[in-house]
């Protein structure tokens, strides 16, 4: 399986507010339309009155609880981004990427957000306007790094750069490992995925910014 040593020490997803971390291994464990307010108090050994002067409903418990995450989550992503100085950063960085991504609890969470966002249309367009696009914003910044410590040429084509950092290096390994119903990600087979992509992404990117002078 992956080595969990690649990720930095810090880079974590664990909550403090004890209603949250309640509500996390409630909602893990029997999903938003089982979970209840009463499990979730006595989880967290606290009383309903103290729950309803913090929240609404137990909505409004699921979304700051998925915010909260969220932001853990996209902290954590703009970390890896800075630390790209070179080629071998940019496959170091790519590594830790996936490997954290595939961590057991960060999957866990984006399936219980993804499962609920199909019938909460708040969930649903938190969803998109905050994971969706910070994910999409870190790929540019990693774009972004990769010009600025001379790996590709100066480009205002960033965001289609981006585009194809996510199909080449994200979305084909989940096809890979989740989607496939896998998990070939031994730290061998994620070493030669990740360095063949991220070579694969620079002449790519560099080949697009030879067109681009060219035209």
């Amino acid at each position: 399986m992956i080595n969990y040593k690649l990720i930095h020490m810090d880079l974590t997803m664990k909550l403090t507010d004890e209603l949250l971390i309640a509500a996390e291994k409630v909602l893990i464990s029997k999903g938003f339309e089982a979970a209840t307010v009463e499990e979730i108090c006595l989880l967290a050994k606290s009383s309903r009155p103290t729950f309803y002067k913090r929240y609404k409903d137990k909505n409004a418990l699921f979304t700051a609880y998925v915010q909260t995450k969220s932001k853990m989550l996209s902290d954590s992503l703009e970390q890896m981004a800075g630390d790209i100085t070179d080629r071998q950063s940019f496959i170091d960085v790519s590594k830790q990427y996936l490997a954290y991504m595939y961590r057991e609890d960060v999957l866990t969470f984006h399936s219980l957000v993804v499962g609920e966002a199909r019938h909460n249309s708040e969930i649903r367009q938190f969803f998109r306007d905050h994971l969706v696009a910070k994910h999409g914003q870190v790929r540019q910044r990693v774009v972004t790094q990769l010009i600025i410590s001379g790996q590709i040429e100066p480009t205002r084509n960033i965001p289609k750069l981006a585009k194809l950092l996510g199909s080449l290096i994200t979305s084909d390994s989940y096809y890979l490992t989740v989607a496939g119903g896998q998990d070939p990600m031994t730290e061998a087979v994620l070493d030669e995925f990740v360095q063949e992509r991220c070579d694969l992404f620079l002449s790519v990117a560099n080949g697009v910014m030879k067109n681009e002078v060219a035209a």
